[in-house]
């Protein structure tokens, strides 16, 4: 999973890298297509960062979590469905 985390941090700086260098060809076009398309990379980077940082912190909360079953609710809970309740 961290893999795929690094992975999509260089997809995100790859996309800033691509619209930063394309910006000189598309603004001989046109001034505002050439910062809509700048803009547009820079927010398609921001979402796939949100995402790397959204998978990173379920990864870490589950490894958190992997070591202490007991302290799992639905641990505590279950029974099987022939058990006795104890009391």
């Amino acid at each position: 999973m961290t893999t795929g985390a690094l992975l999509d941090v260089i997809n995100a700086l790859a996309c800033i890298g691509t619209a930063v260098v394309l910006h000189p060809v598309v603004r001989r076009q046109s001034q505002l297509l050439a910062l809509g398309f700048l803009a547009s990379r820079i927010l398609e980077a921001a979402i796939v960062m949100a995402g790397v940082m959204a998978l990173l912190a379920v990864v870490t909360l589950r490894q958190d979590m992997a070591g202490e079953p007991s302290r799992s609710p639905s641990c505590r809970s279950w029974r099987s469905p022939g058990s006795s309740s104890g009391s």
